[in-house]
Order: C-alpha cells, then structure tokens, then sequence
C-alpha cells in the first residue's frame, strides 16, 4: 500500500513538473497581433504614455511610406493618424529622432523614396495636439546619423554627407534652454569616432550610445559597404567618446527597434542579426541574447510596452519585401507604470528636469466646413467646368499616360483614367501624365477647384489610386499638390492633406492653363469645376460646360476607334480605323488618333515663354537647396500668370517616367478612343491642319485652285 501512494506522489510529481514546463513554454509563445495599416521598414519609432507612434518609413519596393501610425496598447489596434509629404520635405526615412515631452523632432534625414535628396530640415510633430511645425534647421545636410536626447541638449552626429555618398563625424548641439544660439558644431573637439551610418542609438544614464552600423553605404570612393560591430559611447559632460564591448556580432539597419527598458539597451533584427532581439547592460558593459524573432527582420518597429515585446513590420527579410506584420511576447510581469504626463525620454536612471518649451505651435487654421449642396450656379464672377475628355494637352510618359474611357454615371459618358493601373504612385509632377486645358479667369485672385473622380478611397481615408496634382501654366499649385478623397464611385472632392480645401490663385486674368497631373495611376476623373465662390458645392455632373467665356462650344465627341497599339507611334498608321463595339473593346494603351496628337514638354515650352512669371518652382528633389515651407504656412501669395503656347510647334517626346509603385489597383475599364486633343478650334488643337485639308479640297472641286497656284 506504502508503495502504491509513493509510485502515485512521483507520477503527481511528474505531472505537475509537465505542466508547469508547458505553462512556462507556452507563455513564451509569439502572439500574432492586428497587421499595421500600413507596411513599413526603415521607420521612425517612439513610445509615449504606454502607445507606439511610427513616421513614415519605406513601403514595398522602398517606396515612402508618408504618413503617421498609431499603436494603441489597450485595444491593440493601429490608427493613421496624420499625413507627411516630400513637398514641404516632412517624409523623410533616415532622419535622427527625439521626443521632448509630446513633441517629436524629425531631424534631417532623406526626403521621399529611394533613394531619395538629403535633408537639412527639421520637423516637429505634437502628439497631444497632432499638429506639424517647422524646427531649426541643421546647418548643413544629413541622413542616416544618430540623434539623442541628454540634459536638455538634443546631440545629432555620424551619418553621410550632403551627397548621400560618405561617412562623416559631424557633431552638432542643440540646447533647447537658448534657441536663438540654433545649431552648435562641436566636430573639433567631439567629432563621431570611426564615421559611419545606420547604427543604432540610445541614452541611458546621461550617455549616449552609438551602437554598430555601416560604412560605405552609397558607395563612397575607396570605401566598401560593410556592417560593423562597434560601439561607442559619448558622455556630454566631458566632451569625450569611449570604446564599449563590441556587439555580438557586425549588424546595421536596427534603428526603429533600438530602445531603452528599465536601464538596459535592446536592438531588434538587423541586417545581420536577422532573428536576434540583443540587450545591453551598460552598468556590466556586457550583450546577451534577450529573444530570438519568428522570422529575420531588417529595420523592424520594436518596443516593451506594458511588459509585452511589440515587433511590427520590417523587411522580411529585405528591405525591399516591406511587411505589416505584428507580433508580439510577454517578457515582464512587473512594467512600469505608463507616464501620466509628458517627460524627457532620455533615462529611467537619471531623469532630467522637463525642457522648457523652444517652439510655440503655430495655429494652423481649423478645417473650412463643406457648405450645404445648393445651386448649380455659383456666385462670384468666374465659373469654369470643364469635362476631363476635353483637354487641350495630352502628355504621356514611357511608362504611363491618360485615355479616355467609357464610365458608367460619368457626365459626358466618358472619363479620363492614368494607365495602366499599376500601383504607381508620383510625388512630383516631373515626368509624369499630364493634361491640359485652356481656360479663361475674368478676374484674378483666389479660386477653388472641385474634382469630380472615381478612385478607392476606403472608410478610413486612404486609398491607393485616390489622389491627383493641379497646377497652372505648368507649375504645380501648393495649394492643390494633392488632391484626394475619391471613393469607389463618383464623387465631388477639393480635400488636400495640408489644406482645409484644394484653390488656385490667378496673378493675370484672361487665357491661363490649369494642369493635371497624375499622381496615383488608376484614379479616374470626369469633370473639374473651378469658381470664386468658397461656399459653392457641386452635385450630381455639375454645372453645364464651359471655359469661362459666355460663347464657349463644347467640342465634337469624337467616334469611337480601334486602333492596334502597336500603330500608334507609327506614322504610317491608318488614322481611319473602322469602329468597332465599344463593348468589344477591352483597356488599350496607345489607341490614338494621329491627326489630333498634341503631345508636348510643356515645361520647356514655359521655360521659353517670357510672359510667365508663375509660382515658386517646385524644386528637382536632388537639389538639395530647394527652399520648403512649412504646411501651417501655406497662403496665398502663390502666382500664377497666363501662358501663351503655340500647340503647332510643339515638339513630340516621351519621357521616362518616375513615379513610384503603391500597392492596390482599381478594375479596368474600356476604352472608346484615346484622342490627343479633343478641344481647341473645330474640337481639337490639332485640328487645324484637317480644317487646312478640307478648304484645300473644296477650292480644287470649284476648279479654283489654279488661280491660287499661279499666285504662289
């Protein structure tokens, strides 16, 4: 009996054993978590009161990803929360990052995506009030440092040059307590040992650590690309770096999962390290492995956050395979208690008294409420609506350009849609599909612009083919650079991201020419309505055409064609193609009728123009001296002159295009023709050479060209 209960005590025993192993086993398990809304690598990461915000980073095909995200610990959902832009040079990747209190300095950095113009900017973004301003501007430009926070100082060093190419030891200061000192180069005395860039930074203790990195990531002269497995560390208060114990192994591209956790120093991932979650103890100078990742991830999103190690997105494992992913491990039954107020997110060993305020936010204007849908017929003096299809100018690129299809609901049954339907999205209007229509202003000043598009704009106000650029005479509008807010059936928009609504302003009255660009390829648009009156709303098509003249003829619809795209850059095609069904016909790319093919570099036609004295310039972004303005700032000082083109002498020419991939398309759509022109004299400005043909056939018939040959 004795042995019976002592063989039952040790099975008991056992089992207990088991389940405590399962128990333990088990809560180290990854959780999967709610994907990002957006797929990011290469981000910018802060924590603040318990919640994760992301900024920017790359998409797929590292493609800038601009806009903000938000991680809500309590309900464990992501939020976008705010937009970027590389207009005024806020999405950026590579830029140094610091939280002081509730705002977030993005500092420099390089704008857009890859590869992207260095930046000297500095950004600013408060998370309580969700509002931009701009900061001080560094001295000179730079991307992929490292930028910390210690005793009210914000240190930005290392990184590569203006060029984008070499390292460089470049240390600067700046102390929050005397902005009007700005920026303070202490690279003489405490220039960044072994230069390098993409290494990870942290501050503990009132330390501040620069850990691995690479050198020669553009390839500069003599260098060759290679991680490292240095670290170093820089003590404020002597002026001094120091040698620390080398990471475990070389590793770069950690930035975004870098953080400090109750003293010690944690690295997520890495282009080396891959799977490997690395901890530091500063106080024992000695690395470990904390965790070890469910798959590699390079430049991944990491922070402990109410005791759970939070890994979303990176690239799996490349930067260019940009994933969404979110997962996340119990790794601390005790956290700390979240913050309840803003403090300096620089040390939980030595913290430092709150920074006094540098920057008083700029009150950006309160969004203009959409007036009540009322009559057709605005007030004001100018009112110019137009049908898509009736362009003036139509310029393609090698990889994209608008055609004209058949759209269900559409006003003139036709519609205007960028293909082919790709993904692409453009930052710039360089290089990209562009239309064109004369119109006339009868006064100058202000004026708003609606759009009347068919895009995929979701509940949550983002889409991928759901934006265009407006621009006049050749020059893009700061005030519509984006134009958004196209769901997936017709509708009414002038919303911008930086502006309570989409306007133009007119410098000279009389004949101006109003641009589009695109911007996300797949967008349709049926008709613009520009006017005077900011309380006017169109409905259903809009008003009645016209160009802003009282006489104004709505060209002829041209028939349908089909057109072989292999024929349509050829000029011996037969521009008398027999119409075929519009039902038959599926999307074709180059359906073009020859006669009426407008297509022209309306920038060098500008340029040459000597009556244009327009807005300020939208700047090539590898220049690294364009001027950008903050978005809080945007007025409108913005000119725009009339233009003068002679069409007839315009040059043909396909340019590369450079847009960048989004990530979803829209369904195709039929095409009925892609005409070149359809507006101008007698429907098309091209059309002037037929109006010639025709006279020239009617004076041979009466027998009266004999005379007119005699008089040549």
């Amino acid at each position: 009996m004795m042995k019976s209960k002592v063989k039952l005590v040790t099975q008991a025993i056992i089992v207990l054993g088991l389940l405590s192993v399962t128990g333990i086993a088990s809560a180290q398990n990854w959780v999967k978590q709610s994907d990002m809304k957006v797929a990011r690598v290469e981000a910018t990461t802060v924590d603040y009161r318990g919640d994760i915000y992301v900024f920017n980073g790359f998409k797929a095909g590292i493609r800038i990803a601009d806009s903000v995200e938000k991680y809500d610990v309590a309900t464990k959902k992501w939020s976008i929360i705010s937009s970027t832009t590389t207009m005024n040079g806020s999405a950026v990747t590579h830029n140094g990052v610091v939280r002081v209190g509730a705002d977030v300095w993005i500092i420099g950095g390089r704008i857009g995506s890859h590869p992207g113009r260095v930046s000297d900017l500095v950004w600013i973004y408060n998370l309580d009030k969700k509002k931009w301003r701009r900061g001080p501007d560094l001295p000179m430009p730079g991307a992929a440092g490292g930028a910390a926070l210690v005793n009210n100082k914000i240190h930005w060093f290392g990184g590569i040059d203006a060029h984008a190419r070499c390292d460089v030891n470049t240390h600067l200061v700046y102390d929050l307590s005397k902005p009007a000192a700005g920026w303070n180069n202490i690279t003489a005395k405490a220039g960044m040992p072994s230069p390098r860039n993409h290494f990870s930074t942290a501050a503990v203790g009132g330390i501040i650590y620069a850990m691995g990195g690479q050198y020669g990531h553009d390839g500069c002269p003599g260098k060759s690309t290679q991680d490292t497995t240095l670290v170093h560390a820089f003590n404020p208060k002597t002026n001094k770096w120091s040698r620390k114990a080398d990471l475990p192994s070389k590793n770069s591209h950690t930035e975004p999962g870098t953080f400090v956790y109750k003293g010690d120093i944690y690295t997520t991932g890495g282009e080396n390290a891959q799977d490997k979650v690395w901890k530091y103890n500063p106080r024992t100078n000695k690395w470990s492995t904390f965790k070890t990742l469910p798959e590699k991830l390079v430049a991944p999103i990491a922070r402990i956050v109410d005791g759970n190690l939070i890994v979303a997105g990176g690239g799996a494992p490349i930067a260019r395979n940009a994933v969404n992913t979110v997962r996340s491990i119990r790794v601390d039954n005790n956290p700390p208690a979240v913050e309840s107020a803003p403090v300096e997110q620089v040390s939980e060993i030595e913290p430092t008294q709150e920074p006094k305020p540098t920057f008083e936010p700029e009150l950006e204007p309160e969004p203009t409420p959409e007036p009540i849908p009322g009559s057709q017929k605005p007030k004001g003096d100018t009112l110019i609506s137009m049908e898509a299809e009736y362009f003036d100018i139509n310029k393609k690129t090698s990889s994209h350009q608008w055609v004209r299809t058949v759209l269900g609901n559409s006003s003139n049954d036709d519609a205007m849609v960028t293909t082919p339907d790709e993904g692409q999205l453009a930052g710039t209007p360089q290089n990209t599909p562009m239309l064109s229509y004369m119109v006339y202003f009868n006064h100058p000043g202000k004026h708003y612009i609606w759009v009347r598009g068919l895009g995929d704009t979701n509940k949550s106000g983002n889409g991928n083919s759901d934006s265009i650029q407006i621009g006049l005479n050749g020059k893009l509008a700061d005030t519509a650079y984006r134009i958004d807010q196209f769901p997936d059936s017709w509708t009414w928009s002038r919303h911008t991201p930086s502006n309570p609504v989409a306007s133009l302003n007119v410098v000279n009255a009389g004949v101006n020419m109003v641009n589009i660009w695109m911007r996300e390829d797949g967008l349709a648009i049926d008709k613009f309505v520009i006017t005077s009156d900011p309380k006017f709303v169109p409905t259903g098509f809009g008003p009645d055409v016209t160009d802003g003249t009282k006489d104004y003829v709505p060209p002829v619809t041209a028939v349908a064609v089909d057109t072989d795209s292999d024929t349509a850059n050829d000029d011996s095609a037969d521009n008398n193609a027999s119409n075929n069904d519009p039902a038959d016909t599926d999307l074709i790319k180059d359906d073009l009728i020859k006669d009426d093919l407008v297509e022209t570099d309306l920038a060098d036609e500008i340029s040459n123009s000597s009556e244009l004295s327009n807005d300020e310039p939208i700047e090539n972004e590898t220049d690294g001296s364009a001027q950008e303005h903050d978005t809080a700032e945007l007025n409108d000082s913005i000119q725009s002159d009339s233009i003068v083109i002679d069409l007839e002498k315009s040059d043909t020419a396909d340019i590369d295009d450079v847009a960048v991939g989004n990530d979803e398309t829209v369904p195709a759509v039929s095409v009925i023709a892609d005409v070149e022109s359809n507006n101008g004299v007698f429907g098309g400005s091209a059309s002037m050479m037929t109006l010639f043909m025709l006279l020239a056939l009617c004076l041979i018939r009466t027998g009266r060209s004999r005379k007119l040959c005699r008089v040549c």
